[in-house]
This record gives structure tokens, C-alpha cells and sequence, in this order.
């Protein structure tokens, strides 16, 4: 509608006998920059929507989590998953943040016991990729045998902070391409409401 608008002509001319009533047309705004205003909002939404992690764009506060009727395991997995993608395609001080956050996570909000053995978080071409660090953390950790890896319950709501912290660090890149998106948008929109109100000011 906005772009034939603009196709059309100035004004619009109704005559009624010998009096007419002058109907303006011209936009009074950029119709252009309303378009990729909009485009810029999608593609931010998108982003967002699409990788952003659900502890973070689900829930603001531990109270609307449980309420959700999540539970520790869903922390644990959420967790888990940052945690492989800082170590396995991160940088190398993503990756090194990755061990830390790994080994730390381990030790205060599980019930398994991490190994004292050699665990450097320094980083190397051939450096252990994810599930060998883990391997070195739980040396004799058995699934089948020990059962899974639990956080203790009254650690829960701290844990579901710390996993929320680390999530936050995930992603940087496409964090930024949606936050331009958005301050595009914002800027865009801002822009045409500002033409808007200028073209009134002067009619």
C-alpha cells in the first residue's frame, strides 16, 4: 500500500459542484526505511527466537522456571549443551571458560566426585575436545552403573543461575547480529515517527 502510494500522484482533487476537497497523498515518511525497519525486526525476532537459549529467553527469574514444572535435569542438559559448544567451537578463551565452567558446575551443584588428576583448561590445536575433558573430570564415572548425573536439591536454584550465567556467554556473534537488528529497527522506526510528526508540524 505504501509503495503505491508513493507511485501515485501528490493529491487527490473530489469535486463537489464548484467546491473540490484537496485529499494529500504524498507519504510522510520514507517508505524504504519502514521496509527494512521491519525487515530488521524479523530477522532480530528470528535470531532471538531461533538460537537463543531457553533458560535465558524462557525465563527471567528460578520462580517462573518452576512454575514451568522444570526440573534439575533440564538445568543439567541446558547446561551441558553451552558447555560443548564454548569447548568444542569456541575460541580459546571460550574454550578454557568452558573446562572452568564445567569442572566448577561439577564440583559444587552435583553429587559426583570430579578427579583431582591433571585437568588443565590450557588450550592446543590437539587439545582433549569435549567429552574427553569430561572423561578426564569422572575418570571411572559409569552411566549404566553409577546412574546419571544429578544436582543436589538444595542447590538447584543456584544452579539454574550459573547455567543461566554460562548460557549468556554462548553465542557472542549471533548475539550481536541480533541486537543490531533490533537498535536497526529502533532507529528506523524512530526515524519515520519522527518524518511523521515533522510533516504535521508543517501542514
Amino acid at each position: 500500500a505504501a509503495i503505491a502510494l508513493s507511485k501515485a500522484g501528490t493529491e487527490i482533487r473530489i469535486g463537489f459542484g464548484e467546491n473540490a476537497i484537496e485529499i494529500p497523498l504524498r507519504l510522510p515518511f520514507s517508505w524504504k526505511l519502514f521496509y527494512f525497519g521491519s525487515v530488521a525486526f524479523a530477522v532480530g525476532n528470528f535470531l532471538y527466537r531461533t538460537f537463543c537459549p531457553p533458560l535465558i529467553r524462557d525465563y527471567s527469574t528460578f520462580t517462573e522456571f518452576e512454575h514451568e514444572g522444570k526440573g534439575p535435569d533440564f538445568i543439567l542438559d541446558q547446561f551441558l549443551e553451552t558447555s560443548f559448544n564454548l569447548v568444542e567451537h569456541g575460541s580459546t578463551a571460550k574454550k578454557d571458560y568452558g573446562k572452568c565452567i564445567v569442572r566448577e558446575f561439577l564440583t559444587h551443584f552435583t553429587d559426583k566426585v570430579v578427579s583431582d588428576q591433571k585437568t588443565t583448561t590450557e588450550s592446543s590445536p590437539d587439545d582433549d575436545g569435549f567429552e574427553q575433558y569430561m572423561n578426564r573430570l569422572l575418570p571411572n564415572y559409569d552411566a549404566k552403573r553409577d546412574g546419571k548425573i544429578t544436582i543436589a536439591k538444595p542447590k538447584v536454584a543456584a544452579s539454574f543461575w550459573y547455567a543461566r550465567d554460562a548460557a549468556n556467554e554462548s553465542g557472542g556473534g549471533l548475539r550481536a547480529l541480533c541486537s543490531w537488528s533490533y537498535i536497526f529497527g529502533y532507529c528506523a522506526f524512530l526515524w519515520v515517527a519522527l518524518q511523521g510528526f515533522m510533516y504535521v508540524v508543517r501542514v
